[in-house]
């Protein structure tokens, strides 16, 4: 569960004391949800699902990793995600991305 720790407000939108995002746990919500399943031969599974539903927000993420063959800890990794909150930049836009990258340690 989160907490967020409340900010005054800013007196204009230049300033740099004050509330940057007022508005982001009606993005974010105050919890996470992960779900990870270890499958065969090392593949790995890992869901997390976060969100408002009193404000019609939400996010998923589905990454799924494979192990590259003569490696113990490396593994290539898929990611596709869709929703508010993937990063804090773009915390209030809806976004769907799909990544592809290389793990060197999971």
């Amino acid at each position: 569960m989160r907490y967020r720790i409340p900010e005054d407000e800013k007196e204009s939108s230049d300033a740099f004391v004050g509330d940057d995002n007022p508005d982001i746990t009606d993005y974010l919500g105050y919890t996470d949800l992960h779900v990870q399943y270890k499958a065969w031969h090392g593949h790995l599974m890992h869901l997390i699902l976060r969100g408002n539903i009193d404000k019609g927000h939400g996010y998923a993420c589905l990454m799924y990793t494979i192990p590259v063959p003569r490696s113990e800890r490396s593994s290539i990794g898929i990611r596709l995600s869709h929703g508010y909150g993937e990063s804090l930049v773009d915390y209030n836009r809806k976004l769907t991305r799909l990544g592809v990258g290389v793990f060197f340690d999971r």
